[in-house]
């Protein structure tokens, strides 16, 4: 079941935070991961710090599952029996990797620890739990930096995706373009993506990206927006963009290849 995933499956469609499920967007619960497994092959869930361990959790939600404070201060175990706004269940990276081996789907893993230095050591829990459940090609994992990606590198993940929006709000700056070279340039046989703000192509109505477009696809052609309106949504698939979305269901048919195909 594990294959490097293809460029983009599924019309180039992520499942933002699991996808919305029950009407509920990020959710990153047990229901949503299973709903957009039938729908995409791309799931985007995001990764929080729990006191002992790693949550799949939007930060700042701590009020969706009954939690007073942080998820840092609530233990993995106390998390996973409570529910999303009383009625969805939650996962940890471990449930999550668990259920990964059983479906043909590759999830995108948006890291929010705390800290910048804590970002390796949720690599590491990440990729013990790949290895244990061997689904490693079917994890692609969002890098925020050179060092961010270095350390993916070291620890052995083949598939990233460079995010451009946490360090780089303005990505006309040299600092970006140096980030991006660098992790485009390098020598890699995995699945290489950038995420990209849809902003930065999408004003007031009206696409503005050509500039842009031209230097990203040039680096590489898997290019994933997210944040964009729904009205830009069908444009943007069309000029050959991937979307983030909290709905790829109302988004499959206006993508012109649905099977899966190699890169």
């Amino acid at each position: 079941m594990s294959s490097p995933p293809s460029r983009f499956p599924r019309g180039r469609l992520i499942a933002h935070a699991g996808g919305a499920v029950n009407g509920k967007k990020y959710t990153n619960s047990v229901e949503a991961f299973e709903r957009s497994a039938q729908i995409v092959s791309l799931i985007e869930h995001d990764i929080c710090d729990a006191s002992d361990g790693l949550i799949v959790a939007h930060d700042g939600m701590e009020h969706a599952y009954g939690i007073k404070g942080s998820f840092s201060d609530c233990t993995t175990e106390n998390f996973s029996h409570r529910k999303f706004t009383g009625t969805l269940c939650p996962m940890t990276v471990r449930d999550l990797m668990s259920k990964l081996q059983n479906v043909p789907v590759s999830v995108v893993l948006d890291i929010k620890t705390a800290q910048e230095k804590d970002y390796p050591a949720a690599l590491r829990e990440i990729m013990h739990y790949c290895l244990k459940y061997g689904v490693l090609d079917q994890t692609i994992v969002q890098i925020y930096s050179i060092d961010d990606f270095n350390n993916a590198l070291e620890l052995g993940f083949p598939n990233v995706i460079l995010a451009l929006w946490k360090n780089f709000s303005n990505v006309w700056t040299q600092e970006c373009r140096n980030c991006v070279d660098y992790c485009f340039d390098f020598d890699h046989t995995g699945f290489r993506a950038l995420s990209i703000a849809a902003r930065h192509f999408w004003r007031n109505g009206s696409y503005i990206g050509e500039k842009l477009e031209e230097y990203a696809f040039n680096k590489t052609g898997s290019i994933f927006l997210h944040g964009q309106p729904a009205e830009a949504e069908a444009v943007l698939l069309e000029r050959g963009f991937g979307l983030f979305t909290h709905h790829p269901e109302a988004l499959v048919n206006y993508c012109p290849n649905t099977d899966e195909t190699s890169v």
